[in-house]
């Protein structure tokens, strides 16, 4: 998606905060380039990393959390703007661990401070 330079700052200072809260000294990298939907997958998955979105349709958190020993080292993790994954990427992503943390929408920025802080206590 088109993010603008305000909204790439915003992001960084989410994410910073989630690891200063998660504890987590190694912050992950946001990929400020755009690139097209398909070819963040083809990245994530030719470096042999796991993949996990954030959706209300996908697995409740708790079930995730009992499959950590199944995860690779490394993971990525993408969540959608407010309104939704659109088809297609529902469609691309339909091989991928989705992870539910309501049945609200959530604001993606909220997210992002999650996944941080719970990808770093579970792995």
């Amino acid at each position: 998606r088109n993010i603008n330079e305000h909204q790439i700052e915003r992001l960084k200072k989410a994410l910073i905060a989630g690891c200063e809260q998660g504890k987590q000294f190694v912050i992950p990298k946001i990929n400020e380039n755009i690139i097209p939907f398909e070819t963040m997958i083809e990245i994530i998955k030719s470096n042999n990393e796991t993949l996990f979105y954030f959706d209300k349709t996908g697995k409740l958190i708790n079930d995730i959390v009992q499959q950590t020993k199944s995860f690779k080292k490394n993971i990525s993790f993408t969540c959608g703007p407010e309104a939704g994954f659109s088809k297609r990427e529902i469609e691309l992503l339909k091989d991928k661990v989705g992870i539910s943390l309501s049945s609200y929408t959530l604001r993606s920025i909220d997210t992002v401070k999650f996944a941080t802080i719970f990808f770093r206590a579970i792995i």
